[in-house]
């Protein structure tokens, strides 16, 4: 499936991957990772073709795929072609602080750097798992659209009444079925729910895994880390961390080649969007 369009969420998205994909697809930005299959599905229905497709962060929506060497399907359409796909690293800013790109736009030592990157991932570790912990039980919730204003008894049929319409009946219904939904919610977010993900979290976020900047890059959210990084980029000579993401950026931009050869994911990206 040739893409022609890709919709991205922000302007620094749309900047680095119009740069490496070299305007093939042209790469839009789009807003917010949630309104983005929405938008893809509207722009495939007014141009009359599946060749819009979306690309989205991973964040904490989703783990960490075990092979991360090419981005992974987010969503299909109802013809089963595939709408859009998401990042295996966290956002953006997980592959532009990759010590590799980061040697090659800055002139700084490799090793150096990288060993700055996983410290300051070992330091964030714990609000990390604290993260994942959150983001992992947020997956369990209902969405609010699933708290349904017909009772069960209707079912999908669109011109079905249930079969008492008294005003006890009706209001017996409504508390009923809004407790029910409380439940799920209240049992979902207690605080032995969070406690299991905390524990599960611990075990396989470790300092070992954060050790290695690969590990750190996957499991860790880039601007956390960017954040955690702060103070050794500008001592270091960058003026804060948003210059810093910057100056990789221009890199990416005036090297897309050299930039595209850096990552596997990229690379599939690449071929993917041109297939």
């Amino acid at each position: 499936m040739s893409v022609n369009v890709l919709l991205v969420e922000v302007k620094l998205d749309a900047e680095v991957l119009g740069a490496i994909l070299a305007g093939r697809p042209v790469v839009k930005e789009a807003g917010p990772k949630n309104s983005l299959a929405p938008r893809t599905r509207v722009e495939r229905r007014e141009r009359r073709t599946c060749d819009v497709c979306y690309l989205r962060d991973r964040d904490f929506d989703h783990d960490p795929p075990t092979e991360p060497s090419r981005p992974q399907v987010d969503r299909t359409d109802d013809d089963g072609s595939v709408l859009g796909w998401r990042w295996c690293r966290h956002e953006i800013e997980s592959y532009l602080i990759d010590p590799d790109p980061v040697a090659n736009a800055t002139g700084w030592d490799r090793d150096e750097y990288a060993r700055a990157l996983t410290s300051a991932a070992v330091r964030l570790r714990h609000y990390q798992v604290a993260r994942w912990a959150i983001g992992t039980v947020r997956r369990q919730l209902l969405p609010p659209h699933h708290l349904r204003t017909r009772p069960d008894e209707c079912g999908n049929v669109p011109y079905r009444l249930p079969g008492d319409l008294s005003q006890e009946a009706t209001a017996t219904w409504a508390c009923e079925h809004a407790m029910r939904f409380r439940q799920h919610v209240e049992e979902g977010l207690s605080a032995r729910a969070v406690q299991i993900e905390l524990e599960s979290r611990r075990r396989a976020v470790t300092e070992e895994l954060l050790a290695r900047p690969a590990d750190a890059l996957l499991w860790c959210s880039g601007k956390d880390l960017l954040a955690a990084l702060d103070p050794w980029l500008v001592d270091h000579g960058a003026r804060s961390a948003a210059s810093f993401v910057a100056q990789v950026r221009d890199w990416v931009r005036s090297n897309p080649e050299r930039a595209l050869g850096l990552f596997p994911e990229w690379l599939a990206l690449s071929r993917i969007a041109a297939s």
